[in-house]
Parts: C-alpha cells; structure tokens; sequence
C-alpha cells in the first residue's frame, strides 16, 4: 500500500479528477432528467435545457466544493440538483423531479446505469 503512495503514475492529477467528475455530473443529469421524462412530458429542448443545468450544478459542486462525509455529499448534490431544476421547471414538473430523487437520490437504481 505505502509503495502506491509514493508512485505518482498511480493517482489522478487535479485536471484529471476535475474531468472525472464533469463525466460524473453529466451522467447524474442524464439519468435524473430520465426519471423525470418517466412521470411528466417535458419537450426536447425543455430537457436539454434542465440536462445542462443539472450538470453544471452538480459539476461545479463536484469540483469547487470539499468531499465531507457520504451523507453530506448526498445531501449537497440533491439540493443543487433541485435547485437547478427549480428555475427551469413548473410546479409539476418541478415536483416529478423531486419524485424522481425521493426514489434514489441521484445515485443509480438496480435497473439504470
């Protein structure tokens, strides 16, 4: 364990996990606004929009914002996740999305990727 430690070619550099963590939140987005389209009709463009907004919320909180525990990460994500939707949706389908993390959060379901 020690000798990875001292091997850099082992980690990530900075760029490298801020990259990572773009494809996370791009992944997240995707799958929370398909949980959202399952309960309530959102057009193409209105889903793009919401896809984008996600992403960056979650991206910037992923890469500008210290780790803190699982459960503080949870909450972090799930908060920006609805906020981002909050300007982008109606009552309704605000509410499909906040359904659609009560289910699991932004974590992906046995049946999801």
């Amino acid at each position: 364990m020690l000798e990875s430690l001292a091997l850099r070619t082992t980690w990530y550099r900075a760029e490298e996990v801020d990259q990572l963590s773009g494809e996370e939140a791009a992944m997240i987005a995707a799958r929370v606004v398909r949980r959202v389209t399952a309960k309530a009709v959102l057009g193409p463009e209105k889903q793009g929009r919401l896809e984008h907004s996600i992403a960056e919320a979650c991206e910037r909180l992923l890469t500008t914002e210290a780790p803190g525990t699982f459960q503080t990460r949870e909450e972090r994500l799930r908060k920006v996740i609805l906020d981002a939707g909050r300007s982008q949706l109606t009552d309704d389908h605000y509410q499909a999305l906040h359904d659609a993390l009560a289910v699991g959060n932004h974590r992906p379901l046995p049946n999801e990727r």
